[in-house]
């Protein structure tokens, strides 16, 4: 069996961007970001019209419940039209925490000794 060994990304582990503190930035990328998702991320078709594109391919779907910037209902939609998919949602998360880092190590974990055991 695979040990999950999760390294936070960078050294030092994961700092917060500078430009967070800029007003004017958070408003930018917020309106970006607002008009990416009001046309489906411009995709044509829509991604979850495309999923036949993903067949037999495994993942493993993690979701925050009190994610504001995406509700569960989403990662809900994305995993049941992906086959061979499961899905976790972490109900004390948002988007990110330790928590679902903690889900994630486990999930690779899995996938990891899902190869291994393909590859013997």
């Amino acid at each position: 069996m695979t040990t999950a060994t999760c390294t936070p990304i960078g050294t030092g582990g994961v700092h917060r961007d500078p430009r967070w503190d800029d007003d004017e930035q958070r408003h930018v990328i917020a309106t970006l970001v607002t008009h990416y998702w009001a046309h489906d991320g411009f995709l044509t078709p829509p991604i979850l019209d495309q999923m036949d594109h993903l067949q037999g391919i495994r993942a493993t779907l993690i979701h925050g419940r009190r994610d504001v910037s995406g509700p569960a209902v989403v990662a809900w939609r994305l995993h049941r039209a992906w086959a061979n998919s499961e899905l976790i949602i972490d109900e004390n998360e948002g988007h990110g925490g330790e928590s679902m880092v903690q889900s994630w190590c486990l999930a690779n974990s899995r996938h990891a000794d899902r190869l291994d055991t393909a590859r013997a």
